[in-house]
């Protein structure tokens, strides 16, 4: 990510990204924390995250569905997805 991030700099230049802390981050949330949280003024990583996830709107799919995802995804993780339409806000 931050490879991909240091070839894209041009591209992503915005006056309230601090660089340093960007390709200094050790995880995804720190990255996101740093790179994207300012840019689009989200309280914090928590409000960004909240904000793009998709289990707001996923109780609404009618067709059944089956969603995989990885126990070590960092960005889909399994403690976050639902396991019953109970679990849907």
């Amino acid at each position: 990510l931050k490879e991909w991030a240091l070839t894209n700099r041009d591209r992503l230049e915005h006056p309230r990204i601090d660089w340093d802390r960007v390709l200094g981050a050790e995880t995804v949330r720190e990255f996101d924390t740093h790179a994207v949280v300012p840019v689009y003024g989200y309280r914090d990583v928590d409000h960004y995250y909240d904000d793009s996830s998709a289990i707001r709107v996923s109780g609404a799919i009618h067709t059944p569905t089956l969603a995989l995802c990885a126990a070590d995804d960092p960005v889909c993780s399994a403690e976050g997805a639902p396991r019953s339409d109970s679990d849907f806000g």
